[in-house]
């Protein structure tokens, strides 16, 4: 199985635009969290649709999972774009899934950070 995979492009609609474009030599494009920019709310609701717009312009199909930067989700799921968190899809011989990062958990063990002895963060 041949996966176009990209992570942290924030909003940037070219890039989405490139990936979509390079996808036909793929047989899955995921994408790996933060597809939004760091802006809140309306904003990322505003780009949310024109990513999903892009996306769906692919030959192949899309599985995505957000990312700390990803305030709420792409919202948008159908045979083509599929969202792996808390999900299972199975391509062929090939399972993919995935737990998005979570707001509430930011700095704690879900998120990479361990404690040493003495209680101080590190990744």
């Amino acid at each position: 199985m041949r996966v176009l995979a990209a992570a942290d492009i924030h909003g940037v609609l070219s890039v989405f635009q490139w990936l979509v474009a390079q996808a036909h030599s793929a047989d899955a494009l995921v994408l790996a969290g933060d597809l939004f920019d760091a802006d809140f709310a309306e904003g990322q609701r505003k780009q949310a649709q024109a990513i999903a717009r892009i996306l769906h312009d692919s030959v192949v199909p899309v599985l995505h999972i957000m990312g700390n930067d990803d305030n709420l989700p792409l919202d948008r799921e159908d045979e083509l774009i599929k969202p792996l968190h808390g999900h299972r899809v199975e391509m062929g011989d090939y399972n993919f899934v995935g737990y998005q990062y979570t707001p509430p958990f930011v700095g704690e063990v879900r998120e990479g950070r361990q404690r040493d002895r003495n209680g101080s963060a590190f990744l």
